[in-house]
């Protein structure tokens, strides 16, 4: 096989091997939340252990009613939001996640002024 052909083979096959490691690494914690936090760090209240939805396959394009991840982060870091399982669907349906009404409340009040 010339080395051309091996080009063409490998190169597709690189990029495969890629997407697929980034779907194995669905996040769990759009903040890198510490699991040991029990008050908001924002808003000062305590954390509430909610359920949430676990979301499959590629998530949407972000839009104007997406806050950017430094918004999110120094705004409402803790609020109730479905969980990235990555591309390839698990048998958990539910994750658990801490939350902050103070964060809901903002995330709310965000939301409505680009409206």
């Amino acid at each position: 096989m010339n080395t051309m052909r091996r080009s063409l083979i490998a190169i597709p096959l690189f990029l495969m091997v890629q997407a697929a490691s980034s779907c194995l690494s669905g996040s769990g914690s759009v903040t890198g939340e510490s699991r040991e936090a029990q008050v908001c760090e924002v808003h000062h209240l305590p954390l509430e252990i909610r359920k949430v939805a676990i979301s499959y396959g590629l998530p949407p394009a972000p839009g104007k009613d997406h806050p950017t991840r430094q918004q999110t982060v120094g705004l409402f870091p803790h609020r109730t939001r479905n969980v990235e399982g990555g591309c390839m669907v698990g048998p958990e349906r539910t994750a658990t996640l801490k939350v902050c009404k103070g964060c809901d409340a903002a995330h709310a009040e965000w939301l409505a002024k680009r409206r």
